[in-house]
């Protein structure tokens, strides 16, 4: 699973993984940033040229004039969006 965009961390029982002879790996991206950079910087160039390429195509949801910027942060934290809400400048 990754994120928690709804705001609320999911709960996953820890014999689960035993159970399917998984493993559980916790990443948080902001410190993989800070520990990682060049890893990280090289990670994301690579996502930048995929979406150049056409093989990242982030499912839209809206768009928005820029003034209406509150009104859709307010809308992604309540997570009432299906996709990413574009700001038009």
């Amino acid at each position: 699973m990754i994120g928690f965009a709804s705001g609320e961390i999911p709960r996953l029982p820890t014999n689960l993984a035993l159970l399917k002879g998984a493993e559980l790996v916790g990443v948080d991206i902001r410190q993989f940033a800070i520990y990682e950079p060049e890893i990280s910087a090289a990670n994301l160039a690579l996502i930048l040229d995929l979406h150049v390429q056409g093989k990242l195509r982030p499912v839209v949801s809206e768009r928005r004039p820029l003034a209406d910027f509150c009104d859709a942060m307010r809308r992604a934290a309540a997570g009432r969006t299906a996709g990413r809400i574009v700001l038009e400048i």
